[in-house]
């Protein structure tokens, strides 16, 4: 099987690589000359992922993989073509949709009919069909559904452990129609070797990796705000929570100054202004991003203030 992985980052590139382990043949997609290149030379761009190294350099050293800029001509050549690309936040926490629009449109341009193209970035209910299914077809003369596949299926790893997550996660996969759900889940059988999720359609699949991230968000506000009462109580939180938790219905998280990484503070906000009100998911976005100013005042109180302070911060991210 002949696929283009388009985003070589923290995702499209395991994903480029497990594929590629499976003997099939990867043309991995960026914009990026100095990613391309790396990756050309059997080297991983992404750092801090176990067994990526040597995976990117088995694949390479195989003629399994190669990287290019040229997404149209690589597509061209490929039955697959699977997109990740960022979509970020607008200043008034509206999904940025432009570079995947971009993405599309260069996929566009080389999609052949027949071919299967998945959309892998988390996305706002909807943005599949109606948004991204559009640009495919104004570039290429071809018609979702009719010519050409069109499903969706969120990536659902964790950063330092992705090529394991990949090899034992049930991808869900959800297509515009019934036929595009299969051919989705076909693909990723074959290609990840474990047998897939598949849903109702796109929309359901792409409402599925919303409500993941946003349990996980609401859970996390809870836990601070329980932080938040117990440091006004006078109480040890971390001890109070071990000790709720041992009632085996309690899954207490543990507080902190916020929450990182490059999903859970964002996309939630595609369902809060996408298919909102949503009152308690927005509570939980504003409780998780107030925590770091709620942490300075703990420290300015501890110290006296900051003024003239120095402040080491480890793990800055």
């Amino acid at each position: 099987m002949r696929v283009a992985v388009i985003g070589l980052g923290k995702v499209g590139v395991p994903l480029a690589a497990r594929v590629a382990s499976r003997g099939h043949t990867v043309a991995g997609c960026d914009l990026d000359p100095d990613v391309v290149a790396l990756v050309n030379r059997g080297q991983s761009p992404i750092q801090g992922e176990e067994g990526l190294d040597e995976a990117i350099q088995t694949a390479v050293r195989s003629g399994n993989l190669e990287a290019t800029t040229d997404t149209a001509g690589a597509v061209r050549r490929s039955e697959m073509a699977v997109v990740i690309v960022p979509v970020l936040l607008t200043p008034d926490k509206q999904a940025d949709l432009s570079m995947i629009e971009s993405a599309a449109a260069d996929v566009a341009g080389g999609l052949q009919k027949g071919s299967l193209v998945i959309f892998e970035t988390t996305l706002p209910v909807g943005t599949t069909r109606n948004r991204l299914g559009p640009v495919l077809e104004r570039g290429s003369g071809l018609r979702a559904g009719a010519d050409f596949f069109l499903a969706f299926s969120p990536e659902r790893v964790f950063s330092g452990r992705v090529l394991r997550d990949l090899s034992t996660y049930r991808k869900v996969t959800g297509g515009i129609d019934e036929a595009s759900t299969e051919a989705a889940a076909r693909f990723y059988e074959e290609t990840l070797g474990v047998p897939p999720l598949s849903v109702r359609d796109a929309e359901t699949a792409e409402f599925s990796k919303l409500a993941e991230l946003t349990y996980r968000d609401v859970n996390i506000a809870l836990a601070n705000e329980l932080a938040m009462c117990a440091q006004r109580g006078g109480v040890d939180v971390l001890q109070a929570i071990a000790a709720a938790n041992s009632q085996p219905f309690s899954h207490i998280h543990e507080p902190g100054v916020g929450v990182g990484g490059h999903c859970v503070p964002v996309n939630p906000w595609f369902l809060i202004n996408g298919l909102g009100p949503a009152p308690i998911a927005r509570l939980a976005r504003q409780t998780n991003d107030g925590m770091a100013q709620e942490a300075t005042r703990l420290l300015e109180k501890a110290l006296d203030g900051l003024d003239s302070r120095t402040v080491l911060i480890l793990g800055l991210a």
